[in-house]
């Protein structure tokens, strides 16, 4: 079990040192859409869909989630 803790946190390191700058400009790109009154568009295929489908059903109760996760 303490292998698997130290590759992860190993893979987490190597994640922050290589893309920490491209996604702050993700991040600031978002920012400045939602800052501005537009729309952030999330997607993503496989386990990597599921930040698009939990925050669709954040929004208000009356709407319905989009069809691409229903």
């Amino acid at each position: 079990m303490i292998d698997y803790f130290r590759v992860a946190g190993g893979l987490f390191n190597q994640l922050q040192d290589t893309q920490q700058a491209a996604i702050g400009r993700a991040a600031d790109h978002c920012a400045s859409s939602i800052g501005a009154g537009k729309l952030v568009h999330l997607f993503g295929t496989g386990h990597g869909s599921f930040p698009g489908w939990v925050s669709s059903h954040r929004r208000a109760a009356d709407h319905p989630p989009p069809p691409c996760v229903r």
